[in-house]
């Protein structure tokens, strides 16, 4: 499994997921058998209609992707019983019509009705009791693994704060190796975390006294040469060994700028390549997608220009030059959503979610992320995909490129429509939000596959519904 499905798809939400496919499978069983019995079936006849096992894969992926839309997989934001059950009778019920529009075009030889209808009630009742059993009684008896970190101060206290505000956690930091200044020590030890100098001990004898399970180790030009061996040493023994930017990428799904040096950097260069056999798959994807978007958002993209006209004076349009890949400049196109001249006593400026520029068709816009559409556009040209590295202006990027090492990295692919950060990450509008914000683009780059740009598409959906990210 990539690392990325591992940060993406916890332990915990993968058995919620499996949870769920076994009540389906159960739900589609059950009533297949009650129609093929209304026919007198015989088993191997049952077993042997090839539209079955056509059409419950499909129905599957359906269901998992509504409710991942729906955020029934989410471990951050937890709805009540009540309210959790509210969204899977939601999403069995966009399923049903889903299926229901489709047997209507194709007619209903497939599946039958019997089946569509009688599988949604146990598929209804199952999923919502398991849910509720999952997150009120499994989830909060989680045990955490006891987390051994080597580093320095800078690097250890944004791990361990980290950590903490991650919904869910499966670690827990017991010990920490390190010289450390007298505050510094302070801070760590308020927060019940031993702290100790890489000189009083060996590594396997430190972690054996706190009975550490894991190895975190921030490589950089302090750390003993000796203590990486020794690091080494501990993972053929079959100790779970992370470097500080592999351990914050599969975990926090970024990457610190200062956990990495050129080598690692050099590495994820391999995830970049133009003219692969994954480039050519996405270049399809992407022409398939934003050429049907485009055609069936038409009417919505003409109801947003009209209202765009009544709201503001000024045209429906934007256009700004922005850095593609290899920064070669192109033209991008928005909806308008701010003032006409916007910048004119200004100058370049970070928009926010505050920004008294913005109009009131503007906020609605960038909330749902409609105002992107006319990227689409863009990306049936081939400046953009519809999955990468948001476009950024040349003055932001001469300013960000002295403030941020190795930012050059982020156009050596397609900028994107979405991204990474767009379903990670809210408003970044200072040096620092566009320093996290280049963090998450280190993880996409590291972990780039066609796999995960269909994912973040999925997870787009669901920014759009619920405003999420940016």
């Amino acid at each position: 499994m990539n690392s990325w499905s591992v940060s993406l798809l916890k332990r915990r939400q993968l058995e919620l997921l499996i949870g769920d496919v076994v009540i389906f499978g159960i739900s589609f069983l059950a009533a297949s058998l009650v129609r093929f019995a209304q026919v007198d079936l015989t088993i191997s006849e049952f077993l042997g209609k090839s539209s079955l096992w056509l059409v419950a894969p499909i129905m599957l992926l359906l269901y998992m992707g509504v409710f991942h839309t729906l955020n029934l997989y989410s471990l951050e934001e937890k709805q009540s019983s009540i309210g959790d059950t509210v969204f899977v009778f939601i999403g069995v019920t966009l399923v049903q019509l889903t299926m229901a529009a489709v047997m209507f075009v194709i007619g209903d030889y497939l599946i039958g009705r019997t089946i569509l209808i009688v599988h949604a009630i146990p598929m209804l009742v199952g999923v919502s009791a398991w849910h509720w059993y999952f997150f009120f009684h499994m989830l909060p008896v989680q045990q955490s693994r006891r987390l051994f970190v080597v580093g320095s101060y800078a690097s250890v206290h944004r791990l361990y704060e980290d950590l903490e505000a991650l919904p869910v956690c499966e670690y827990e930091v017991v010990r920490v190796w390190h010289d450390f200044e007298s505050e510094e020590k302070d801070w760590i030890e308020s927060n019940e975390v031993g702290v100790r100098t890489q000189n009083h001990t060996d590594l396997r004898e430190a972690m054996r006294e706190v009975q550490a399970d894991v190895l975190v180790c921030s490589i950089d030009r302090d750390t003993r040469e000796t203590l990486m061996y020794e690091a080494l040493g501990l993972r053929q023994e079959g100790i779970e060994v992370h470097d500080l930017p592999s351990f914050y990428s599969r975990y926090c799904g970024r990457v610190p700028v200062a956990t990495v040096d050129i080598t690692w950097m050099l590495q994820t260069m391999r995830n970049t390549e133009e003219g692969t056999v994954s480039e050519r798959v996405r270049r399809i994807i992407d022409l398939i997608i934003s050429g049907f978007l485009l055609l069936i958002a038409s009417p919505l993209m003409l109801a947003i220009s009209i209202a765009i006209k009544v709201d503001t004076r000024g045209p429906v349009f934007f256009t700004q030059e922005r850095l593609g890949a290899h920064e070669i400049p192109f033209k991008v196109y928005k909806f308008r959503t701010m003032v006409p001249d916007a910048e004119k006593h200004t100058g370049p400026t970070w928009a926010d979610e505050e920004d008294p520029r913005i109009t009131r068709v503007g906020k609605l816009l960038r909330k749902t992320r409609l105002d992107e559409m006319p990227q689409f556009f863009n990306v049936l040209r081939g400046e953009m995909a519809m999955v990468g590295i948001r476009p950024i202006r040349q003055y932001f990027a001469d300013m960000l490129e002295e403030e941020i090492p190795f930012y050059k990295l982020r156009f050596s692919i397609k900028p994107g429509l979405t991204g990474w950060p767009q379903v990670n990450h809210d408003y970044a509008g200072s040096v620092d939000g566009q320093i996290r914000k280049f963090e998450y683009e280190l993880y996409y780059l590291a972990n780039r596959s066609v796999f995960l740009d269909l994912y973040i598409m999925l997870k787009t959906v669901q920014v759009m519904l619920f405003g999420r990210g940016l």
